[in-house]
């Protein structure tokens, strides 16, 4: 199987550093020691002024996202049939 790596990077925006405001994006990335899949998530968070507590949601959604998409990928990969069912169903 080919090697692959993930990697993540939330860059602060030009625009909310001119006007010091907080980077509210978050961004995360897993792969399984064995490779046999990865996963990357990204959340936009809101950037207004009044909503500034956007950062702190886009990280719960990353890491929440992160979690639940790792629990499904090692049901999905837990047995040849439930893998066989799955893509069945992505390919219907």
């Amino acid at each position: 199987m080919e090697q692959i790596y993930t990697f993540h990077k939330t860059a602060h925006g030009y625009g909310h550093i001119q006007k010091n405001q907080p980077c509210e994006d978050a961004s995360g990335s897993f792969q399984e020691e064995s490779g046999s899949f990865s996963i990357a998530v990204v959340a936009d968070g809101h950037g207004q002024k009044r909503s500034f507590r956007s950062r702190i949601g886009s990280r719960l959604a990353v890491d929440t996202a992160l979690d639940c998409l790792k629990d499904a990928a090692n049901a999905i990969l837990s047995s040849p049939e439930e893998s066989a069912s799955f893509y069945s169903a992505v390919l219907e």
